[in-house]
């Protein structure tokens, strides 16, 4: 549960259940949650997203700012 820890000490208290209820596919993760992972690992949060998924998101982002 590093991850739990270090999104913690980052600031956001994410549970251990929660977190392996993320990390199973039972439970969505948040716009906020998925800043905040992002900035915990270093990384731009569009890199989080593969390839695949990329279009699926990007059509859900056009649809939300009609």
């Amino acid at each position: 549960m590093e991850m739990v820890a270090k999104l913690q000490l980052f600031g956001w208290d994410l549970g251990r259940t929660t977190w392996k209820k993320i990390e199973l596919g039972e439970r969505t993760v948040t716009d906020c949650e998925l800043f905040a992972i992002a900035e915990v690992l270093g990384l731009d949060v569009r890199s989080l997203f593969s390839q695949m998924q990329r279009p699926a998101v990007r059509k859900v982002l056009r649809s939300l700012q009609r």
